[in-house]
């Protein structure tokens, strides 16, 4: 069936499914030409049949929560969302799943995109990038909903994700019986982590955000490397987890784990949320990084990279990384946590912070210097 826009539903408890009997509907293609096609969806929902744009850009707008389990395709310039409410995917849209996948990526301007099987985005290639683009009534939102089941490391697959301003990642699974802690999710494909660029166009005036939060145990996501792009920008990574309890230094073992920090001498990166930010590798990063609020936990002696380092009154550097030199500000309050024997070496000045040695760890050939 081909037409040029949809409108699903009504209102309150109208709802609409289209389904693909056998010898019925099979494909819904929206043909707008050279404009693409449209859904309009007014009420909860639920498209079973293939969607196709037609190799055009695919608009849909959820007024109401819509759910599409078919295959999705659309042109170059991908599909973008708008409205409110969610979009969910709930069938795998990689190549493994059905030979040729989704690869034009995802444009969310409004609510949130809900990817409820791994593989829901489609593939990991460079144009099939997920842009999460702040606007004015509410943050748009990536949330990630598949259950893992027994695997200890599962991929979202896709390009890489693009933040303008302010953005959420929701990593929330209805927890059951069924769900098991100790899981590490991923977005990308092995070997090729999806970078996450958080483009600021507020300057040193108005602080991008990128928030995370998860409600399960000893849980991390993976990611490549987080960017930080424009002018003086201000980056805060707001790390957060309700699954215990509120207290800023708690957490470990649940939060993001990234490849590394990369930026300029002009930009910042602050530190936020109850939940840890693991930096894996060495940084190329040359601005401040600011720990505000939680940990913030280095697993390479240069994942801070080359500029300075404030630790605030609620924040917790946490080393990973054996024979770490790099010096950092603390304020009253501010936590210099060892995770790993010989953890410094050399002349280190905690200033006005406090010492915390994770476990037993020894201090190797270091010097510490403490006033607080």
């Amino acid at each position: 069936m081909t037409v040029q826009a949809v409108r699903l539903g009504g209102s309150g408890a109208t709802v609409t499914t289209l389904n693909n009997p056998v010898g019925q509907i099979n494909t819904l293609t929206l043909n707008g030409a050279a404009a693409g096609g449209g859904l309009l969806n007014t009420a909860a929902n639920t498209i079973n049949t293939n969607l196709s744009f037609n190799g055009q850009e695919g608009l849909i707008y959820t007024e109401a929560n819509l759910t599409l389990n078919g295959d999705i395709s659309a042109g170059a310039a991908g599909i973008t969302k708008f409205g409110a409410s969610s979009l969910t995917i709930g069938k795998d849209q990689s190549s493994l799943a059905r030979g040729t996948g989704y690869s034009s990526g995802w444009r969310v301007n409004e609510g949130s995109i809900i990817a409820n099987v791994f593989g829901a985005l489609g593939d990991a290639a460079a144009g099939n990038t997920v842009s999460l683009l702040a606007n004015a009534t509410g943050t748009p939102t990536l949330s990630l909903q598949a259950n893992q089941g027994s695997a200890l490391n599962d991929f979202y697959s896709m390009g890489n994700l693009l933040v303008t301003d302010n953005a959420l990642i929701s990593h929330l699974t209805t927890i059951t019986a069924d769900t098991v802690p100790d899981r590490t999710q991923s977005l990308g494909a092995p070997g090729a982590f999806s970078n996450v660029i958080i483009t600021s166009t507020g300057g040193a005036l108005h602080d991008a955000r990128l928030a995370y939060t998860t409600n399960q145990r000893r849980t991390l996501l993976q990611v490549g490397n987080i960017q930080a792009v424009g002018t003086n920008a201000s980056i805060i990574l707001d790390i957060g987890q309700t699954v215990i309890n509120n207290n800023v230094t708690s957490g470990s073992g649940i939060g993001v784990s990234a490849a590394s920090l990369v930026g300029s001498a002009d930009q910042t990166f602050k530190k936020w949320g109850n939940a840890e930010l693991y930096i894996r590798g060495a940084s190329s990063f040359a601005g401040t990084v600011s720990i505000e609020q939680g940990a913030l936990g280095i697993f390479n002696t240069g994942s801070l990279g080359s500029g300075t380092v404030n630790v605030k009154r609620f924040g917790v550097l946490d080393i990973w990384a054996a024979g770490t030199t790099k010096a950092a500000n603390y304020e009253a309050g501010g936590i210099e946590r060892w995770s790993v024997d010989g953890a410094r070496t050399g002349a280190v000045n905690l200033g006005a912070g406090t010492l915390q040695i994770n476990n037993d760890q020894t201090i190797g050939t270091a010097t510490i210097t403490m006033n607080g």
